[in-house]
C-alpha cells in the first residue's frame, strides 16, 4: 500500500482540502475475484459515508499527516479498513456494482453468499442454499440469477475455482489436497474443471498465476 498527501494551491477563500492518494495491490486471484464485481468509480459522499467509515479516514489522515513508528504497517491495515467501509457504503446506497457484491445488498441472497464464500467445498445444492436464503427453491434460484447475475451453483463453482487459485499461488497443498478443500472427490475432476475455468491446468497455474475466468466452468 502506498499513500502520498498532495497539496493543491488553487486560490479562492474556500476551506482547506487535503487529499490522501493511494493504490491497495492484489494478487492475480484476487483481481479475477473482484475487478468485474467493481464498478470503474465509486463516489461516496460524506454524508452517506457512515461514522464507521470517517473516523478511519480520520486515522489514515493523521497517520499521513505525522508519521510515527509503525506508520507503514498502521497505514496497510487503514487502507484495507476503508476498502472495506467503502465496499459496505455502497453495498447499503444499492451501488456496489456487479455479481456477488450487488448480491450482497439483497438480504436473503446475502445469507446464502456468506455460506458459499465461508465453505466453498461443503456439499451446496439449490435446496440447502435456498434453506440458508429462507426461501423457496424456485424464488431463491429467480432472485440469485436476477442479483448476481449466474445461477447459485455456477457461482458455487466459481467461488470453489477462486479459492483454488488462491491456495494453488500459495504453494503450500498439493493438488489433491486442493481438490479435497473445494469439494472434488479427485484430482482429476477438479483439473478438468480449473482448466475450464482458468483455460490452464491447474499446475501450469501454479508456475504461472494468470488471471481467471477464461471459460465457462461445469
Amino acid at each position: 500500500m502506498k499513500l502520498t498527501v498532495i497539496a493543491l494551491r488553487w486560490g479562492g477563500s474556500g476551506p482547506r482540502t487535503t487529499l490522501v492518494c493511494g493504490a491497495l495491490a492484489v494478487d492475480e486471484a484476487g483481481r479475477a475475484l473482484l475487478g468485474p464485481a467493481l464498478s470503474g468509480f465509486l463516489h461516496l459522499p460524506a454524508e452517506t459515508a457512515g461514522p464507521g467509515l470517517l473516523g478511519v479516514l480520520g486515522a489514515l489522515a493523521s497517520e499521513v499527516a505525522a508519521p510515527r513508528p509503525g506508520s507503514g504497517a498502521a497505514l496497510t491495515r487503514l487502507a484495507e479498513l476503508v476498502f472495506i467501509h467503502a465496499l459496505r457504503a455502497s453495498i447499503a446506497r444499492g451501488v456496489a456494482g456487479a455479481g456477488w457484491l450487488k448480491g450482497l445488498g439483497h438480504s436473503s441472497i446475502a445469507r446464502a453468499l456468506a455460506a458459499i464464500h465461508a465453505d466453498p467445498g461443503a456439499p451446496w445444492t439449490v435446496d440447502a442454499l435456498a434453506g440458508r436464503a429462507g426461501m423457496s427453491r424456485s424464488a431463491f434460484a429467480a432472485e440469485f440469477r436476477r442479483h448476481v447475475g449466474e445461477p447459485p451453483l455456477a457461482h458455487v463453482t466459481a467461488w470453489r475455482m477462486h479459492h483454488a487459485a488462491r491456495l494453488l499461488e500459495e504453494g503450500r497443498l498439493s493438488l489433491k489436497d486442493i481438490a479435497a478443500r473445494v469439494g472434488y472427490g479427485s484430482d482429476e475432476a477438479f483439473s478438468r474443471v480449473f482448466k475450464g475455468w482458468a483455460g490452464v491446468p491447474p499446475g501450469e497455474y501454479r508456475r504461472c498465476p494468470r488471471p481467471g475466468p477464461r471459460g465457462a466452468a461445469r
